[in-house]
């Protein structure tokens, strides 16, 4: 066991620069998220504090199975083309992007309940969050931690013209794919069958 601590905490140590700048793109994404929302239109505003009070008002009525494999469909495609860009050299620019984009619509999700049920949407919002996104971004930051490495590394091996022994690389980065689906997949279930009843069981307390 601590042997495996041992392992965590040198990784991060090791990692901590690309980490850091992961976490900062984090923090930029939820921060313009959030307000994204405060300056819609007051017509978009309208539209999306209607489909938050339709999502709520339809909590009991979901089709767990589709929503189930949709979910996890989504996921595994975002997260292949993550693991494929890691493997590319304009791999770097692109996962940072998108790394924002899902903290972006993290923060917009956020005050998006906050602004269309008030301090009714604080707590639901705390319910979207965790555990299930919180997560979700630890997953998104392990997968995308390696696949920047590689893409550094294959980039600064093109400039150098140095070859690389890519086999036990990928082999690696593999199994980092494969643990972060088997995560993702947890989330995902937790986001289908535990968090609706979660939102509800709050709902039916702040009425």
């Amino acid at each position: 066991m601590k042997e495996k601590l041992d392992k965590v905490q040198n990784y991060f140590v090791l990692n901590k620069k690309m980490i850091r700048i992961l976490l900062i793109f984090c923090v930029i994404g939820i921060i313009t998220g959030s307000f994204y929302m405060v300056i819609l239109k007051s017509s978009d505003k309208a539209l999306v504090k209607d489909y938050i009070s339709k999502y709520l008002l339809h909590l009991n009525k979901i089709n767990y199975q589709e929503n189930l494999t949709q979910i996890i469909l989504n996921h595994f495609f975002f997260l292949f083309f993550i693991w494929l860009l890691g493997i590319s050299i304009i791999g770097l620019p692109v996962i940072l992007f998108l790394f924002f984009c899902k903290s972006f619509i993290i923060g917009f999700s956020v005050s998006s309940f906050i602004i269309s049920k008030g301090f009714k949407g604080a707590l639901l919002s705390l319910v979207y969050i965790f555990p299930c996104q919180i997560l979700n971004i630890c997953i998104y930051l392990l997968l995308m931690n390696y696949a920047l490495s590689l893409s550094i590394k294959l980039i600064h091996s093109f400039l150098k013209k140095k070859e690389m022994n890519f086999k036990p690389i990928l082999k690696k980065y593999s199994i980092v794919f494969v643990f972060s689906m088997i995560m993702m997949i947890i989330s995902s279930l937790y986001e289908v069958f535990l968090m609706p009843k979660a939102l509800e069981f709050v709902l039916s307390i702040i009425k």
